[in-house]
């Protein structure tokens, strides 16, 4: 006998179960005698319908604040002979819980007609405040004693790292230059966190920061990130660079600073003002700050800084002075800043030293 059409309103066989109900009719007295069954919810409890999951094997959601949703499933495992039954199947979830698990039932036909489910979890940090093993509830109903059965999914959810910031933190200033006997300050920049709705560092109590290569005239506050001090005039003139790394008390670690500082003369002071140029043009700027710069100072590109795309830089060494030329593709109110770098007769230098060009348009 060729299987049966399990969709929705198409004809069905008798289902193997209810064949062998009929087996044991009986004839008597020329009338038909039915033997009673011998349970009536038989068809459920003997249907091994489960989905994937187990309470020893539970699907694992791991609960991230930088990611908006973590997607999950758990699909139904179908027992031989399901095509004998047109099964339903409801969900019934108070959502969202204390782990933020959002679980939604999918329920499709597979390639060969069979009617078959999925769960489908999409969480979030925000909506979370525990972590724990889910069981969630669906109802099977349709078997052909009219009987039902509850079968269940298992989700195992991990919100240890929701407390972490929903944005890695950063600093206000990574690049600061200062001549001796001058105040220094990096401090963590305050921001909207998404994971809890509010603005701040999103820095959790209990964070504990570390820095490396931080030099010994400048402090690091362990508790807020925050790195201060003061040079002297005896701090060795050049560049200072040291990193920040935070450990948050979910067991996460992450650089949140590649941080430089660097100190130079205080008895020079150069600087230069903006200037504008017109695209498709040049134009110069002259160090104006300090006239008294010594002789045999030389002015140069600072390491590692390179023009956009667009723009073309050229230094004189010896005066200073910068030209740069915007082609036309820059767009107007463009601005670059050309960091350069002063080195002095005594051997020592500093870098920071900024010369803006603005494009404009005729």
């Amino acid at each position: 006998m060729a299987a049966s059409d399990p969709r929705p309103g198409a004809p069905r066989r008798a289902p193997r179960r209810v064949t062998a109900v009929l087996a044991a009719l009986s004839l008597a007295g020329g009338a038909l005698v039915l033997d009673a069954p011998s349970a009536s919810a038989a068809e459920a409890e003997g249907y091994d319908v489960r989905f994937g999951s187990s309470a020893n094997n539970p699907v694992p959601v791991d609960l991230n604040p930088r990611t908006l949703w973590t997607r999950t499933h758990d699909y139904l495992v179908l027992p031989e002979g399901h095509d004998d039954y047109t099964l339903s199947y409801s969900l019934d979830w108070p959502k969202p819980d204390s782990t933020g698990l959002n679980p939604e039932l999918v329920t499709y036909r597979d390639q060969a007609g069979r009617s078959t489910v999925y769960i489908e979890t999409l969480s979030m940090c925000k909506e979370a405040s525990a972590s724990g093993i889910q069981k969630v509830p669906v109802t099977v109903s349709g078997f052909p004693d009219g009987s039902s059965k509850t079968i269940y999914s298992y989700f195992s959810v991990d919100a240890s790292t929701c407390s972490d910031p929903s944005e890695r933190p950063s600093y206000v200033q990574t690049h600061e230059a200062v001549p001796g006997g001058h105040a220094v300050s990096y401090r963590l920049a305050s921001k909207y966190q998404p994971a809890t709705g509010r603005t701040g560092t999103g820095i959790p109590e209990g964070t504990v920061f570390t820095a490396t290569g931080l030099p010994d005239f400048l402090e690091l506050d362990p508790a807020t990130g925050a790195i201060t001090g003061t040079t002297s005039e005896q701090t060795p003139i050049g560049r200072y660079e040291f990193d920040v790394e935070a450990a948050y008390p979910s067991g996460t670690r992450e650089q949140v600073g590649s941080l430089r500082l660097d100190v130079y003369h205080r008895a020079h002071s150069p600087a230069y003002e903006t200037q504008e140029v017109t695209t498709g043009s040049s134009a110069s700027a002259d160090q104006t700050g300090d006239r008294t710069m010594p002789d045999g100072t030389v002015f140069s590109l600072a390491p590692g800084w390179s023009a956009p795309q667009g723009w073309s830089v050229a230094v004189d060494g010896s005066t200073g002075r910068v030209t740069a030329t915007a082609d036309a593709s820059v767009k107007a109110g463009t601005s670059v800043d050309v960091e350069l770098k002063v080195s002095y007769p005594d051997g020592s230098w500093r870098t920071g030293l900024v010369s803006r060009f603005t494009a404009v348009r005729d």
